[in-house]
């Protein structure tokens, strides 16, 4: 949600429709289900392939950064950067413009089941974590939405870039509405 935001309908692209199937919907549906839905590969490996060397390449340019006050107090320590799909098309990145679309046109297809209305922000987060064994990546357990007056975020959706078979980490632990952990491998 935000100033920034759009009804989700607005959104709506089939390639996101086909993506998300009813055990998607109901296992996001605030009444019922777990909270938590995966769906692995929302892009082809050349299509993973191609959206990671972009982003990269922003990360190497410098167009990323790090959240300075998050680090200083040891929530994150990755680097972030706001895309948009019109301004990575119209600087030729075609293949991370395509991923951004594809994450922003899958709120109408999760609202589409049912449930609550859904505004989508116009830029994405795109976050580049690099690590190793002595100095981990890491962002800290949070909340996306702790207070729904201020911040209405209802959905977070995650497209990892990582190449077929990675094993470096990254595994994101979500909590079920019954406060299970679930441990997510990061594949494309």
């Amino acid at each position: 949600g935000g100033a920034s935001a759009v009804p989700a309908a607005q959104c709506r692209w089939r390639r996101a429709s086909q993506l998300i199937t009813d055990g998607v919907r109901s296992a996001l549906r605030p009444s019922h289900g777990d909270g938590i839905a995966v769906v692995d590969g929302a892009l082809s490996p050349s299509e993973v392939a191609a959206a990671r060397s972009e982003l990269l390449a922003m990360d190497g340019s410098a167009r990323l950064s790090e959240v300075r006050h998050q680090a200083a107090q040891g929530v994150r320590n990755d680097r972030i950067g706001w895309l948009s799909a019109d301004q990575l098309e119209a600087s030729g990145s075609r293949a991370l413009s395509l991923a951004v679309r594809l994450l922003r046109a899958l709120p109408a297809e999760v609202q589409e089941g049912g449930g609550w209305p859904l505004a989508v922000p116009l830029p994405v987060q795109a976050a580049v974590y690099d690590g190793s064994r002595a100095h981990a990546a890491f962002y800290k357990p949070h909340l996306d939405c702790k207070e729904p007056a201020s911040n209405p975020r209802r959905l977070t959706a995650i497209l990892y870039l990582q190449p077929p078979g990675w094993d470096g980490g990254g595994e994101l632990r979500a909590w079920r509405r019954d406060g299970e952990a679930v441990e997510i491998a990061p594949l494309g």
